[in-house]
């Protein structure tokens, strides 16, 4: 108990009011991608299908059980499976360790232009 102002107030009540306000914090990454344009919603999730039916497929060729891959990625085997199906809001650090266990990685470029094997490609005679 805390004396506040003349009245006693549980230390609990404060602790509850920091736990709310944390989780409404941690909600707002879930939150934000609900506000997302319908189509910039359509092309993540489309991104996260192809995503997750590449490792699917690298871990079958490696001959690898979920639960293995988590192992070796430390991960839980829930975090692979979402992987897989194409959850789209799965957390970036777990995933990176998932594809590194793979030899896979994720890269990026800019829109509109053309990446570096079809730069080599283009010019390659």
């Amino acid at each position: 108990m805390r004396y506040w102002a003349g009245t006693f107030v549980p230390v609990l009540i404060v602790n509850a009011l920091d736990l709310a306000l944390h989780r409404e914090q941690t909600k707002e990454s879930a939150r934000s991608y609900r506000f997302l344009p319908r189509e910039d919603r359509v092309a993540a999730t489309n991104l996260m299908a192809t995503l997750g039916s590449e490792v699917r497929a690298r871990r079958a060729s490696l001959s690898l059980s979920q639960q293995d891959l988590a192992d070796l990625a430390g991960v839980s085997e829930r975090f692979v499976r979402f992987v897989e199906t194409g959850k789209s809001t799965v957390q970036l650090e777990p995933l990176l360790a998932v594809l590194d266990t793979l030899g896979l990685e994720l890269s990026l470029r800019q829109a509109g232009l053309p990446t570096a094997s079809e730069i080599a490609s283009e010019s390659a005679p």
